[in-house]
């Protein structure tokens, strides 16, 4: 498989994982998603903003632009990596499949070369920090792997059953899906 095509399968579990996991979210009680759990982003809805914000910040490090319906540029201005832009679960819906969408749109839009050359940025340190526009992407998927684990394991806590999460079996059901 290319890069292009990793990372495109990528961004679309994302998109349905997203999704499957804040519908059960939407269920959850103002003070449950509230709640201080005891990790290090204290909340369930505290754990979505940092994915919120982390992920607009590589959006406007990496400078994506697109021609299109004006989705991006209607998202919040990350100004703070501890930002809450989102304090309630239907914000957290509405920006979270927003910025899905977005990444969907630009990297079905890159092709290999893009992804292998080299890619220049600031980090919050602002070191200015060179590598592959690849490693870049691996990690922004990787920390939505990583946020996302830590809320399963907060909605297990709660009692609350989330389906499966697995992406050899999501990419299953959505091949059965479209031929069934």
């Amino acid at each position: 498989m290319t890069w292009s095509g990793q990372f495109k399968d990528a961004a679309h579990y994302n998109e349905r994982i997203n999704q499957q996991l804040l519908t059960v979210c939407e269920n959850l009680s103002c003070d449950s998603m509230l709640q201080d759990r005891g990790v290090f982003f204290d909340s369930i809805i505290g754990t979505w903003n940092h994915l919120l914000v982390t992920d607009l910040l590589w959006l406007q490090r990496l400078n994506v632009t697109m021609e299109n319906d004006g989705l991006l540029t209607r998202q919040p201005k990350v100004m703070s990596p501890n930002q809450v832009i989102a304090a309630q679960i239907n914000e957290v819906s509405e920006i979270r499949l927003a910025i899905d969408k977005i990444f969907i749109r630009w990297i079905e839009g890159l092709d290999d070369q893009q992804l292998s050359a080299d890619y220049q940025y600031q980090s919050l340190d602002n070191d200015t920090i060179t590598t592959p526009l690849a490693s870049i992407l691996q990690h922004i998927f990787n920390h939505q792997v990583h946020h996302r684990g830590q809320l399963t394991a907060l909605l297990s806590q709660a009692g609350v059953s989330y389906g499966h999460i697995d992406f050899l079996q999501q990419s299953q059901d959505v091949i059965a899906g479209a031929s069934g």
